[in-house]
């Protein structure tokens, strides 16, 4: 393996994440051995990576200039971040009306003469 450049898709926009961080990521390292499957790993995890910042339509392009004499590539990884979505949660409290007596006593009185209850029974509340 030779070296690794990480640039955006986007000539005219910035990486939103660090290059630095970007680069720890991924498996190999100068003059490691070139393997496809730690390739698709990292393709993975930059996607996991991005998503973690609501990058979900992140793709990772990899670039490879192959140099058979020197029996080196170079990979150049093209991030093309699109928008990131932003959520925002809102947590709502209720505070329970107290039930007093009255007031439950009303709410079944009229859910049982509504109801299909046989005749004579009633509800009573102590």
């Amino acid at each position: 393996m030779g070296t690794l450049k990480i640039v955006s898709a986007d000539p005219d926009k910035a990486l939103s994440l660090k290059v630095d961080a970007l680069r720890s990521i991924f498996p190999l390292k100068d003059g490691d051995i070139f393997s496809t499957a730690k390739i698709r790993k990292a393709m993975q995890d930059y996607t996991k990576a991005y998503g973690q910042y609501g990058f979900i339509d992140f793709t990772a392009e990899p670039q490879f200039d192959i140099d058979d004499a020197a029996k080196r590539i170079d990979i150049t990884l093209r991030f093309n971040e699109e928008s990131s979505i932003t959520c925002v949660v809102s947590i709502l409290s209720a505070t329970p009306r107290l039930a007093t007596k009255s007031s439950a006593a009303s709410f079944f009185s009229t859910r049982a003469s509504s109801s299909t209850s046989a005749p004579g029974k009633s509800v009573s509340f102590v």
